[in-house]
């Protein structure tokens, strides 16, 4: 670690867009300000690769929806284009089951959801439960309860055993499932659009450089970094909780914060794409979806950037 020490007004550890966005408001509002990131680009849980063909594509979270107005609002201001998913037809479902069925435990799940999100996410009733705790007590038949999984498992990339009740219900109501979450995908990467901002940020963005730990005193905050020490008025961690409660805090964070930390933990997912000469299942009236059953959380969809 380097010994250099200098100072700004506010700290902002992590670059996904969390610290990006919020990166934007301290500059509008003429702050200074430094945004470090441990990894060596900026965007977090979106992630743009080259595949073998040369070409840039989404390998971390890549769909957006009108229910994300501030991200759709990025995007356009961006003059990304955007490319509406295909989901004309029906889905099929592994094991098999007829498109009515199938249809028929869509609903089922859907409901279940809706029912879900009924519960008041403070209600001293759910506090310790996970959410396969709570789907195990629903009177709902197997089917539907294995799609609800399967969608569950797939949005968030976790088991519900480790998905929080509360948690679930906290982010879930703030989703008006008016529109679908696979709405739309950006052809020029979702990644485009966390470049674009950090670009506008120039020599405030700090790639390359994890911070460890984190001291609080009277005249403010001391952010410790591989890079040497950052001293400000006020920091602003936007990383996931899991990887907030590896930081060392000078003094320790207060034991329910700490707790609120450790109850939620980042999920993993496997991105596989697959080119098709031409999109088969749409001669079938198929709209490329397919929902494993035996298999919760595994997931395909029709994300082709054609018209």
């Amino acid at each position: 670690m380097s010994d250099k020490t200098e100072r700004t007004g506010v700290v902002i550890v992590g670059a996904g867009f969390t610290g990006l966005s919020a990166a934007i408001e301290l500059k509008r509002a003429g702050v200074d300000f430094v945004l470090v990131e441990a990894r060596d680009r900026v965007g977090g849980r979106v992630e743009a690769v080259r595949n073998g063909l040369g070409e840039r594509i989404d390998s971390g979270g890549q769909f957006l929806c009108e229910d994300m107005p501030q991200l759709m609002e990025l995007a356009r201001v961006r003059a990304k284009t955007f490319v509406e998913t295909y989901v004309e037809g029906d889905f099929i479902t592994h094991p098999a089951m007829s498109a009515p069925r199938a249809e028929r435990t869509y609903h089922a799940s859907m409901a279940i959801r809706e029912r879900m999100n009924r519960i008041e996410p403070n209600d001293p009733a759910i506090e310790g439960l996970t959410v396969a705790d709570w789907l195990e007590g629903q009177n709902d038949t197997a089917d539907a309860k294995a799609a609800f999984r399967s969608m569950i498992e797939g949005l968030w990339c976790l088991a519900l055993e480790k998905v929080p009740l509360w948690y679930l219900i906290d982010n879930d109501r703030r989703i008006t499932n008016e529109v679908p979450e696979l709405q739309y995908s950006l052809r020029e990467t979702m990644q485009s659009v966390a470049d674009d901002l950090a670009r506008d940020f120039g020599g405030r963005v700090r790639l390359g450089e994890p911070v460890t730990r984190i001291e609080y005193g009277p005249p403010g905050v001391r952010v410790v970094s591989s890079n040497g020490v950052i001293e400000a008025r006020a920091v602003l961690v936007a990383v996931p909780p899991a990887t907030a409660a590896k930081l060392d805090f000078t003094p320790v964070l207060p034991a329910a914060l700490d707790r609120a930390l450790g109850a939620w933990e980042s999920g993993a997912v496997i991105k596989i794409l697959v080119r098709y000469p031409r999109p088969f299942w749409r001669e079938r009236d198929l709209s490329g979806m397919v929902m494993w059953r035996d298999l919760p959380g595994l997931f395909a969809c029709d994300a082709s950037k054609d018209p």
